[in-house]
């Protein structure tokens, strides 16, 4: 695989040609696409710099141009963090920044956007801010504290979306599913219209550095799906229910919505749905 790739003003990396070819390092030999438990396939972004000593290490890569003004804005990625955050071990990514890694520090003489856990203080929140001179600004507080909520074994897809308005939201997945991401936190600015650079920010405390993988990075125009979902297989359960195949993962809201369907032979429209929650591609639909 070659990897990043760029087209039409878009980029993607998922490691998986075990090159981190176009990344920049802060200091080198800190970060590289490794093979020991990665988030998907068989590489991911891994620090890997083993050190006796407190520390912090980023690496970045240039974006596309985008006018955030005149598109919709979307980055996508799936981070594991195998320690606790705390003030002393914590990430953050840079989403937008007119700088490269060796800037991308709190206090760094860098603008613009990043999202992340504990880059200031220690609630463990997922927080979306703006900066400036490296003082961040939150924009959302997202609903999603780290520590409780995700853990230190779990990869989840994470997509924040820059509408052409100025509003953000920050879309989450724990189980690192694009197709089925759920808001956690939304709000508005509008400072900067552009990115020149991604990155991400590693700090560590002597005991818990190369604890941290990145992972199907996407920087590009918002990815909207337009295909709706179709029906791929029924059963007839009895006289009184039927089950449901989906093609893809269903809204739950849309699901049991009983005014949406309706079962000819005189049934009609279904008197109680049930959504199956975990494979989120199947319903019961319930007559009495």
């Amino acid at each position: 695989f070659l990897t990043p790739f760029f087209a039409a003003g878009q980029i993607t990396d998922n490691f998986e040609n075990g090159s981190i070819s176009g990344w920049v390092q802060s200091a080198t030999n800190r970060w590289s696409a490794s093979a020991i438990s990665p988030i998907d396939g068989v590489y991911s972004l891994k620090h890997i710099f083993d050190t006796t000593v407190a520390s912090n290490d980023q690496i970045s890569i240039a974006l596309p141009v985008y006018d955030f003004a005149t598109n919709n804005i979307s980055w996508r990625f799936r981070i594991r963090h195998s320690y606790a955050p705390s003030s002393s071990n914590n990430w953050t990514i840079f989403l937008a920044a007119d700088t490269t890694a060796g800037q991308m520090i709190p206090g760094g003489l860098v603008d613009g956007y990043a999202i992340g856990v504990n880059f200031t203080g220690s609630d463990d929140l997922l927080k979306l801010f703006s900066l400036t001179n490296g003082v961040a600004t939150v924009i959302s507080t997202t609903t999603l504290n780290w520590e409780l909520h995700v853990g230190t074994s779990l990869a989840p897809a994470i997509e924040v979306v820059r509408l052409m308005n100025g509003n953000w939201e920050v879309r989450f997945n724990k189980e690192g599913d694009f197709e089925n991401l759920s808001i956690i936190g939304s709000g508005t600015d509008l400072t900067y219209t552009s990115a020149d650079n991604f990155g991400l920010f590693y700090k560590y405390s002597a005991s818990y550095d190369t604890r941290l993988w990145f992972d199907n990075f996407y920087f590009g125009k918002e990815i909207v799906d337009t295909i709706k979902p179709t029906i791929s297989n029924f059963i007839v359960e009895s006289s009184k229910v039927l089950s449901i195949d989906f093609s893809e993962k269903i809204d739950s809201g849309s699901a049991i919505n009983k005014l949406n369907f309706t079962v000819s032979g005189g049934f009609g429209n279904p008197d109680s749905i049930v959504f199956d929650s975990l494979n989120k591609r199947n319903i019961r639909l319930m007559f009495t």
